[in-house]
C-alpha cells in the first residue's frame, strides 16, 4: 500500500562470532511471541560490530543494536529482527529484518543469492511482505520472504525510523528534515549492515540485490541514483528490482492532482507542521470491519464496515485512473462483494497495520520528483545507473505507468514484467498493487519472476 491522500478518503484509500556465554539482556531467541533462551554473544557481539563498522562509513559514529529475536518460521526457515539506533534522535531507530533458511540455530545457510527489500509507505517490512506471519490468516510459507528463503535466497529488510514512531506521539520536530535524504542514508545504513552480517556469518562480502515496493521503489531510484556518485567500494547495490511504481511519469501521464500535492504539502512544512497523521484513516476503517462488519460504515454509509474496507483497497482511482490495492468484485449497483485474488481478511487486517505518521517532508520530495515544477536532485543522476534492473508491475496498480522510469536509467540490462490476468481493458478489475504480495496466487505470479530473475543475475 502506499500514500494516497489527497482525494476524497475512499478514492485516497485506493489512490529488518567471536566469544562464548550469555548475551546482554537485550538479545532474546524468541519463539512465537515468548523468550524461551537468551541469544549465543558470540551472535550478540557479531551483530554489534557489524552495525558499529557500518555506521562509522555512513555517519561517522557508532550504532547500538537492541531487541535482538530469532524467531522460528517454518521447517529450517527463521526469521531474525533486531533494532539498531543510528543517530541522536528519539526516533533515528531503524529495525532490521532477516529471513532466511538455518544449518543449526544461530547458523545460516551459505546463499549465493542475496535481496534486500524496502517497504511501502506506512507499511513496515512485516506488513508489507510477513502479513500471513503477523495475522495468522494464511499459512506460515506464504510470504515472499520465506518462499525465497526457501529457494536459496537470504532476504533482507528493514522499517525506516518512522515507521516504528508509536500512536500517542503529538509533536513531531524530528521529522523537520526527514525526507528522501534521510530515508537514503537509512536504508544504506541497512544495506551495510546486511552485508557485514552476510560477511560475517555466511561468508559473502558481495553486493545485494536491493528490491523496493511502491514508495519503497521510488526511494529505491533515488537509492541507485546517488550510489553512482560514489567510490564502488561504497556501493552496496548489484541489481535493482523496482516494483509498481514510478519515479517519475511519462510525459502528458501525471494525474492532476499531483502538483497541487505537492505545494500543499510544502505550505504544511512550511507551518512548521512536520507529521502527517492521515494513514490512521486506514486503521480506522479496519478495525470497524474487523470489530463490527455489519454495522453502517461512517465512511461510506449505507455501506457496511466491511464493505468500506474493501472499497477502500478495491476501489479504482488516484496514481493510475484504475490504481487499487487489491482487485475487488462487486455486483450489478458498484457494491464491493469480496476480492478476486486475495483473502478479505488478510487484507483487512494487514490494512489494520499500517503505521499511524509520516514525515511530510517525504511527501515533498515525493511530490515535487513527480511534478517536475521544483527542480530536486532526487533524478539528477538516473542516467548514470548501470545496474541490471527488473520492473515488476501489477496491471491494476501502477503497472504500465511505472515502465517510463526504467527508460530513464543508463543500463542495458532492462526487464519489464506486467502482471496481468484480465483482459485489455479491465485494468480496474485487474491484479492490484498489493495483491502482488498477499493474492492467493502471489507465488506463481509474482515471486517466482523475481526469484528466476535473480537465479540469472
Amino acid at each position: 500500500m502506499d500514500r494516497i491522500r489527497l482525494v476524497p478518503r475512499i478514492a485516497a484509500a485506493t489512490i529488518a562470532l567471536l566469544t562464548l556465554g550469555t548475551a546482554p539482556g537485550w538479545a532474546r531467541h524468541v519463539s512465537g511471541d515468548l523468550a524461551t533462551a537468551r541469544v549465543p554473544a558470540r551472535v550478540a557481539t557479531a551483530f554489534s560490530a557489524a552495525a558499529s563498522r557500518t555506521c562509522w562509513l555512513e555517519f561517522g559514529h557508532t550504532c547500538v543494536v537492541s531487541d535482538l529475536e530469532r524467531l522460528p518460521v517454518v521447517d529450517d526457515i527463521v526469521r531474525y529482527r533486531f533494532r539498531v539506533r543510528v543517530g541522536p534522535g528519539p526516533f533515528d531507530v531503524i529495525r532490521m529484518h532477516r529471513v532466511v533458511r538455518e544449518r543449526r540455530p544461530f547458523v545460516p545457510a551459505r546463499t549465493k543469492d542475496a535481496l534486500f527489500v524496502l517497504h511501502a509507505g506506512s507499511t513496515g517490512f512485516e506488513a508489507s511482505f510477513l502479513p500471513n506471519l503477523t495475522t495468522g490468516l494464511t499459512p506460515r510459507t506464504h510470504a515472499m520472504p520465506v518462499f525465497m528463503a526457501r529457494n536459496g535466497v537470504d532476504v533482507w529488510g528493514m522499517d525506516l525510523g518512522w515507521i516504528l514512531v508509536p500512536a500517542d506521539v503529538t509533536e513531531f520536530p524530528f521529522f523537520a528534515d526527514w525526507g528522501f535524504d534521510k530515508e537514503v542514508s537509512q536504508t544504506r545504513a541497512g544495506l551495510g549492515i546486511a552485508r557485514a552480517l552476510r560477511a560475517a556469518t555466511s561468508g559473502d562480502v558481495g553486493r545485494m540485490d536491493f528490491l523496493g515496493w511502491s514508495y519503497g521503489a521510488q526511494v529505491g531510484y533515488v537509492l541507485v541514483a546517488e550510489e553512482t556518485q560514489l567510490p564502488s567500494w561504497r556501493r552496496h547495490v548489484k541489481g535493482f528490482i523496482p516494483v509498481d511504481m514510478a519515479m517519475k511519469y511519462e510525459p502528458g501521464a501525471l494525474p492532476d492532482w499531483v502538483c497541487g500535492a505537492a505545494a500543499y504539502y510544502q505550505q504544511v512544512q512550511d507551518s512548521g507542521q512536520y507529521g502527517d497523521g492521515s494513514a490512521s484513516f486506514y486503521s480506522y476503517v479496519a478495525a470497524l470491519a474487523i470489530n463490527d462488519p455489519l454495522g453502517e460504515s461512517p465512511v461510506s454509509p449505507p455501506l457496511n464496515n466491511q464493505q468500506a474496507a474493501l472499497l477502500v483497497g478495491a476501489g479504482a482511482g488516484g496514481f493510475t485512473p484504475t490504481f487499487h490495492m487489491v482487485a475487488g468484485t462487486f455486483d450489478e449497483q458498484g457494491t464491493p462483494t469480496g476480492l478476486e485474488f486475495t483473502q478479505p481478511d488478510l487484507f483487512i487486517h494487514g490494512l489494520a497495520g499500517v503505521s499511524p505518521y509520516s514525515p511530510v517532508l517525504t511527501f515533498v520530495d515525493q511530490f515535487n520528483t513527480w511534478c517536475d515544477q521544483t527542480d530536486v536532485p532526487f533524478d539528477d543522476h538516473l542516467g548514470d545507473v548501470k545496474v541490471p534492473t527488473l520492473y515488476l508491475g501489477a496491471a491494476g496498480g501502477f503497472g504500465q505507468a511505472g515502465v517510463y522510469s526504467t527508460t530513464l536509467l543508463g543500463s542495458e540490462d532492462v526487464t519489464i514484467r506486467i502482471v496481468t490476468l484480465r483482459p485489455a481493458g479491465e485494468e480496474a478489475l485487474d491484479i492490484g498493487h498489493w495483491d502482488l504480495w498477499i493474492a492467493d496466487n502471489a507465488a506463481k505470479v509474482a515471486w517466482r519472476p523475481i526469484l528466476d530473475w535473480l537465479k540469472k543475475h
